[in-house]
């Protein structure tokens, strides 16, 4: 019987909802950080008389309001596997939907494992959608230096970075939260302190 292998897609969407629902919370996008983020979404199209599904959405509110003023929806496209970039089309089917539901309320984010076509970064402009790129780097965990103390030979492992519509953006605290659910995970202790 074959080996059923995980699918890369959800995981990856898994990963982009965690890192959004901590921006969220910090307060580092634009909506306030009781804002509700959501793993699964649909929307209600009149256009198509039918609910559009998106893999994550973040919904605010206006105080006492039981409809989200604001409605930003993500869509996730791993591409680890061709290291293709993200083509025109993509983006064009995004904006699309976003102008079904009503581009007042809604707004968008396209988030990839290796970026975009120039096409598609001029689609996005013109439409009004983040592109985001997602990567994990590695660089040195040690460096040997004689007479260096242990302590300032260690450096970090791992960047987490960000490019968000042409701009790099790294969050230390982010990074910090990844290397511990990742040591959590392998069954290692968390060290005390921050990295």
């Amino acid at each position: 019987m074959p080996v059923k292998k995980p699918n890369d897609g959800a995981k990856f969407e898994d990963d982009v909802f965690r890192h959004v629902k901590r921006l969220v919370r910090r307060d580092s996008l634009c909506v306030p950080a009781n804002a509700e983020v959501h793993r699964i979404r649909s929307y209600y199209s009149e256009a198509r008389k039918a609910r559009i599904e998106f893999e994550i959405a973040i919904e605010a509110f206006d105080d006492g309001a039981e409809e989200p003023s604001l409605i930003w929806v993500w869509e996730c496209k791993d591409h680890t596997r061709s290291e293709r970039l993200v083509e025109v089309s993509a983006v064009e089917i995004l904006r699309d939907k976003i102008t079904q539901l009503g581009s007042g309320r809604f707004k968008a984010s396209l988030v990839t494992t290796h970026g975009f076509q120039s096409a598609a970064e001029q689609a996005a402009i013109s439409g009004g959608i983040n592109l985001i790129v997602l990567q994990k780097e590695f660089v040195r965990i040690t460096k040997y230096a004689e007479g260096v103390p242990a302590e300032k030979r260690e450096e970090l492992f791992a960047t987490f970075a960000v490019t968000f519509n042409g701009r790099r953006i790294v969050d230390r605290h982010l990074l910090q939260d990844i290397i511990k659910i990742g040591l959590r995970e392998n069954g290692i202790p968390v060290p005390h302190r921050d990295y």
